[in-house]
């Protein structure tokens, strides 16, 4: 059994809240004196879901209290979405713990070698063009190579905020 101030941050209200949920019907005091956690989410829940029309109300409270009752949903809903986060983070560390991820060193390593592997083929591309086409002028093939340059580095940091190395 739970105390009534256990009982409100469990489902993030304050205690006095949770005296208002009690005298409207919402929430209950066990025969032993204290709150069952389960029953009170559950019954808090359940009040929240049958409201008019699929709203927040809750029948039987004023306008003052649906306005609470919607900060609580928002509160129960910030609340599941962070627990889904932990789940999924516990699971992707589980994941790269069997080797079913790659690290992220291992994720750096493959792109620098990748960008590494294709850097001189794309840098040649200007020299190919001089050499291919005797009327375009070295200007135009310095401004070429300065093209293929910044897109080469613009795919490499692409590459790294795909994989969470940099802060986008």
């Amino acid at each position: 059994m739970a105390t009534r101030a256990e009982a409100a941050a469990h489902i993030f209200v304050t205690p006095s809240m949770i005296n208002y949920l009690r005298k409207k019907g919402i929430v209950t005091l066990e025969p032993g004196g204290g709150y069952d956690l389960d029953k009170v989410r559950r019954s808090y829940i359940e009040s929240l879901r049958t409201g008019k029309g699929g709203s927040s109300s809750i029948p039987g409270l004023d306008e003052r209290d649906n306005r609470g009752m919607v900060r609580i949903k928002k509160a129960e809903e910030l609340k599941e979405e962070l627990l889904h986060e932990q789940i999924r983070k516990m699971k992707r560390e589980n994941d790269e713990a069997e080797g079913l991820l790659i690290s992220s060193d291992v994720n750096v390593r493959i792109i620098s070698e990748i960008v590494r592997a294709i850097k001189p083929h794309l840098g040649s591309i200007p020299s190919k063009i001089l050499r291919n086409c005797p009327d375009v002028t070295s200007q135009l093939r310095d401004v070429i190579a300065k093209q293929v340059a910044r897109a080469i580095d613009s795919a490499t940091e692409e590459a790294k905020k795909s994989i969470g190395l940099i802060e986008i």
